[in-house]
């Protein structure tokens, strides 16, 4: 990939996350693009066909249209149309980290990973995602994990920022604690 495609997927990103922050459909691109990866990722046909450049660029939006019509956000599907035209659809993987880059630096949206080692209640999830829109100051689309080897407490990653409160930690820390005052 050169230079020039890579900088057209990140204004493509970047013009996607403008035009979404105005209409408060942020976490809605983000859901649908990430969709979208998920299809073409069971379907490589299709990822042949939308970048087939034999094929007239009208049929090639109009297969783009009938896999999302129903679902996707019309921003979703014109940013998904010029990734086509512009030869990207096939970066699409790539295309969605830019997306959520630019959603993290233009609309201040977190993307964040919750790792606990018991299911927590819905209530419990709220509070987190609450508390973690207040630390950020912006909007977060959370991912709730069960991870049975955090023992205890929760574990969560946004982006680069990390939180450890878990059992395992404080079991490492304290160990540290006695090997260095020996």
């Amino acid at each position: 990939m050169g230079k020039k495609a890579s900088q057209n997927r990140i204004d493509i990103a970047n013009a996607a996350i403008t035009v979404a922050k105005e209409q408060n459909q942020v976490q809605r691109i983000l859901d649908d693009i990430d969709l979208f990866t998920q299809i073409i990722n069971q379907n490589q046909n299709l990822i042949a066909l939308l970048d087939e450049i034999s094929i007239p660029l009208e049929k090639r939006i109009t297969a783009l249209n009938s896999v999302g019509k129903k679902d996707f956000h019309e921003i979703s599907l014109n940013t998904l149309s010029l990734l086509i035209q512009n030869g990207l659809i096939s970066e699409i993987k790539a295309f969605n980290e830019s997306l959520i880059q630019s959603a993290r630096e233009i609309a201040n949206h977190h993307e964040c990973l919750i790792k606990s080692a018991i299911e927590l209640k819905e209530s419990q999830k709220q509070d987190i995602i609450t508390a973690l829109e207040k630390r950020f100051n912006g909007t977060v689309r959370a991912k709730f994990v069960l991870d049975p080897t955090i023992l205890g407490g929760i574990e969560i990653a946004c982006g680069d920022w990390r939180y450890l409160s878990t059992l395992q930690s404080k079991i490492q820390q304290l160990h540290k604690h006695l090997i260095t005052s020996q």
